[in-house]
């Protein structure tokens, strides 16, 4: 079965990018340049996984990881943003204690590298049984 991933960022060659790296780690990838009805759209769609930049015209992070909790959304999520490790680091914890499955977060610039390794590591604990 082919994994689903949501990609959510306003610049277009960090799109390309994470696009690029999701493909080749075996996703069907979707990108948006907005958050606009992020919520409801990952309810449409069941993503596995979502890489979601905090920071984005019109779009408050904190606030699309709220809705994301309460529409009960299990897709894993990694948050990227190149603004605060403070506010990444908050974002993380407030989206863990709203039950979702945040896996990680980084700054940008991102390295190739360490999104294939959280893509992995997301994947092999996803494979685990139920302890």
């Amino acid at each position: 079965m082919l994994k689903k991933m949501l990609i959510v960022d306003d610049d277009p060659p960090i799109l390309g990018f994470l696009a690029g790296i999701g493909k080749s780690c075996g996703y069907e990838v979707e990108t948006s340049e907005t958050g606009r009805n992020l919520a409801e759209r990952v309810a449409e769609t069941s993503p596995d996984f979502i890489i979601l930049d905090l920071i984005m015209p019109k779009l408050d992070g904190i606030e699309v990881l709220r809705e994301m909790s309460e529409k009960n959304i299990k897709a894993q999520i990694l948050l990227i943003s190149g603004f605060d490790p403070d506010l990444l680091s908050r974002a993380r914890s407030l989206a863990r204690a709203w039950r979702l499955d945040v896996v990680d977060t980084m700054e940008k610039p991102l390295d190739a590298d360490l999104i294939i390794a959280c893509l992995k590591a997301s994947e092999a604990a996803r494979e685990q049984p139920p302890s």
